[in-house]
């Protein structure tokens, strides 16, 4: 696949497909042993991230039309992928307790839309949101969904699926220019959701969950260095503990 020009990214997730098929054939009986254990595997090349800051947020999301304004703070704020976005429904909106279930995701393939279940066990997950983004997200129902429980919140402007390509060429991409961002990817805003948690006291545990990460060490490899700046507060905190506590720290004076 390396020398076809698949990405060493591509190249992993199918032999990790392919090692799962085998692990059940070995289950099965159907052969004696799994021949991908122990295959070398290319390494996945690191991209730079890029993270918005809470002002570059409200600048791209009042930038883009109307229509999908809420749809880049709930990206950015929820931290949903663009095909749980396009899969989202009325029904899994929660008002009340300010959250959204993840439970479908729309995907395309050469050309054809389908809806199914999420990549993963983990990508299904209930995630909440700061109340301000609650807020555009019961104006954005009542302005632009259909009141039935099935209806999708983001649809293009004739109600239909949101296709990743037109998306980008009509909206997404004019957005940027105006908000003057440069060139970001819609999955830099998962970033963004990260590293805005982080910012927030988030620990890599509920990151991790409500990213629909595969593990909390998987939160940690993509953006432990987050942490970094954090660490460094650590002393001030337990400096203060000790400071409203008993003073029992000090050393005893003698005699």
């Amino acid at each position: 696949m390396i020398a076809s020009g698949y990405s060493p990214a591509t190249v992993r997730k199918s032999f990790h497909a392919l090692s799962q098929m085998m692990r059940a054939a070995v289950s099965d009986r159907r052969i004696t042993f799994n021949p991908c254990l122990d295959v070398p595997l290319p390494a996945e090349r690191q991209e730079e991230q890029r993270f918005l800051n809470t002002e570059e947020v409200e600048h791209l999301a009042a930038s883009i039309d109307h229509r999908f304004r809420t749809l880049v703070l709930l990206a950015a704020y929820g931290g949903l992928r663009f095909g749980e976005l396009g899969g989202l429904r009325r029904s899994r909106v929660d008002l009340l307790r300010g959250r959204v279930i993840v439970a479908e995701t729309l995907v395309e393939v050469d050309g054809a839309l389908t809806f199914g279940a999420p990549k993963t066990k983990q990508s299904r997950r209930g995630v909440p949101l700061p109340r301000p983004i609650v807020t555009e997200l019961e104006h954005h129902l009542a302005e632009y969904v259909a009141p039935t429980p099935d209806a999708l919140v983001f649809t293009g402007p004739k109600g239909g699926c949101l296709r990743r390509t037109g998306f980008s060429r009509s909206w997404w991409r004019p957005a940027l220019e105006r908000a003057g961002l440069g060139t970001l990817k819609f999955h830099e805003l998962r970033h963004t959701f990260v590293a805005l948690w982080v910012a927030a006291g988030a620990n890599p545990k509920e990151i991790s969950i409500r990213a629909g990460h595969s593990s909390v060490a998987f939160t940690l490899d993509r953006y432990g260095h987050l942490y970094q700046d954090a660490e460094f507060e650590v002393p001030d905190r337990l400096a203060a503990l000790l400071a409203s506590g008993p003073a029992r720290h000090t050393r005893a004076k003698s005699g």
